[in-house]
């Protein structure tokens, strides 16, 4: 649960984390075992079968590895018996013994949901008897829109004015499953801004305008959802604000959804008439909501059945998915941001973050055909003990998955502002650069891109032979250098780890470079992280991100 300190989806080398240790789990303590365990009738409470008052005095009594308690958002687990389980180790989780540990939590993997995974081990509440050892991040769950919007609702009801627009395809309307009205907000847009809503109808179609007043408004900035015939729920993030449309349509409309941004920012969303006969007198009901981007629950992200539309083997344990959203979601996944798969493991909702990729970085068409907002590609590492991506290979074409709406932070208007980038990936970190690397080179004509691709073994190396002919392509301003730590005698180049040494040896080699115009981009397993960027702050490069 708390693999490092301080990780963050995006950081600054001002703010490095704590390099920690990554303790392989003995066998038989995957986390399928684990819920296994907790379904075996086994008291792991060891305090009975009523819920206890704790006090911050009592919890902090109860903090040996014999003897482990711990605050969560202000509810108290007994952790005793999952320490064995725990992936980064009993130390790392021994950090929040005895204590609330939500800040701890919240700082790392908030993906993961402890409430289900533990849920056999709560013991009781946590009482507020001596608030100076509380931790002032103890949050109770929401439990009304209300609490979730802090910046205000309103409610309003719009009537039909005239105009025009092109059909849309009918299709059948597809199951859909909403967990709440949250979603995700994009960042650097003017956040003052405060879109405004109006639409229209011709006689088979309901337009929905947003006048954003932000010219080039990108169609990644838009997530609309048709809950059922009558319901849509309409996303609009604008700077570190997420607008939500929650309509109850006047009328039944197909399962269809067409979005176009023009280019001074006026979004139009285009529903099919189930009754082309019918003229509606209204829209419906438009309740509005916005929030903060901050501080939401990735477990109540709005999810949808998407379909299994093929699977191609990219390495000997790495596949790419190509995903299908059903006809009830348009979603454009922007760079660098992921989305949640979700399955139910023993009634345990286990979900895992992946970024979209491209199905061929070799494809001039490879980003736009995503552009739609019907499907996108993942890559997918499978791990023997892993419980989702087990799930996850048992797979076929036309099977269900659960996917959620985008999450992420990734700000891509600021990589305009540098003209060389520097990207560290390690296995599948690698996956959140691809788009990124795309664009850079294929968008733009003065970057300079460098890559440094660590992986144990040369059959552990993701498209490599796609990045081997990019590199070709773009000779001169895209460099990729493989880098393994367990290579056969057959490899001929770079072994070993990021180090200071190496890194210093590849950035010397870029020639009359500035260190405030490069930026550090860094993806990987927890440790290679947390090394990189201590090793880029130490060389005193102020800026990168690192996806985590």
């Amino acid at each position: 649960m708390f693999p490092s300190l301080n990780s963050q989806q995006r950081l600054s080398v001002n703010n490095p984390t704590k390099p920690s240790k990554k303790v392989p789990l003995k066998p038989g303590r995957s986390l399928v075992d684990w819920i296994q365990r907790t379904k075996s009738g086994e008291d792991l409470k060891k305090t009975g079968p009523r819920l206890l008052r704790i006090t911050t005095d009592e919890l902090a009594k109860h903090n040996k590895p014999n003897d482990m308690w711990m605050a969560l958002r202000g509810m108290v687990y007994n952790v005793t018996a999952y320490l064995e389980y725990h992936p980064g180790g009993a130390d790392e989780l021994m950090r929040g013994a005895g204590r609330d540990a939500t800040s701890l939590f919240e700082e790392v993997h908030r993906w993961v949901n402890y409430e289900s995974m533990l849920k056999e081990c709560l013991i009781g509440k946590l009482i507020d008897t001596n608030p100076k050892h509380l931790n002032h991040s103890i949050l109770a769950p929401p439990t009304s829109l209300t609490s979730l919007n802090p910046l205000g609702v309103n409610t309003l009801k719009i009537d039909s004015v005239g105009g025009t627009a092109a059909g849309v395809p009918e299709i059948n309307l597809e199951d859909y499953t909403s967990n709440s009205d949250v979603s995700i907000s994009l960042p650097n847009e003017k956040s003052s801004v405060e879109p405004t809503l109006d639409w229209y109808q011709t006689t088979k179609t309901i337009v929905i305008v947003l006048y954003t007043k932000i010219p080039n408004f990108s169609k990644d900035h838009v997530v609309c959802d048709l809950l059922n015939k009558n319901s849509a729920v309409l996303d609009l993030h604008v700077g570190k604000i997420l607008h939500t449309f929650h309509i109850a349509l006047n009328q039944p409309v197909l399962c269809s959804i067409h979005i176009a941004v023009t280019s001074i920012g006026n979004v139009q969303v285009v529903f099919t008439k189930m009754d082309p006969k019918i003229h509606w007198s209204t829209l419906g009901d438009v309740r509005r909501t916005k929030e903060n981007f901050s501080g939401r629950d990735v477990f109540k992200l709005r999810t949808c059945e998407c379909s299994i539309a093929s699977k191609v083997t990219l390495t000997h344990d790495t596949d790419l998915y190509h995903i299908k959203m059903p006809c009830s979601r348009r979603m454009y996944v922007p760079k660098g941001y992921h989305v949640y798969l979700k399955t139910s493991i023993d009634n345990i909702e286990v979900q895992k973050p992946y970024t979209p990729v491209l199905k061929s970085i070799l494809n001039e068409n490879a980003e736009k055909s995503l552009e739609t907002g019907c499907d996108f590609y993942l890559a997918i590492k499978h791990y023997e003990t892993g419980a989702l991506t087990s799930a996850l290979g048992k797979l076929s074409p036309n099977d269900k998955i659960s996917v959620s709406v985008y999450d992420g932070d990734f700000d891509a208007e600021t990589i305009s502002k540098y003209n060389t980038h520097v990207l560290l990936a390690a296995g599948t970190g690698i996956t959140p650069m691809i788009r990124v690397l795309y664009s850079l080179l294929r968008d733009r004509d003065d970057s300079q891109v460098h890559l440094l691709f660590f992986n144990k073994r040369i059959e552990d190396i993701i498209w490599r032979d796609d990045l081997d002919a990019f590199s070709e392509n773009y000779h001169g301003r895209f460099f990729t250098h493989n880098i393994l730590s367990q290579a056969d005698e057959s490899w001929n180049g770079r072994r070993g780890r990021i180090s200071k040494e190496m890194l210093e040896e590849y950035l010397s080699k870029i020639e009359n470079f500035d260190k405030n115009d490069i930026l550090f981009y860094i993806c990987g397993p927890t440790l290679f992280t947390n090394s990189g960027l201590s090793i880029i702050k130490e060389l005193g490069f102020p800026n990168v991100h690192a996806f985590t």
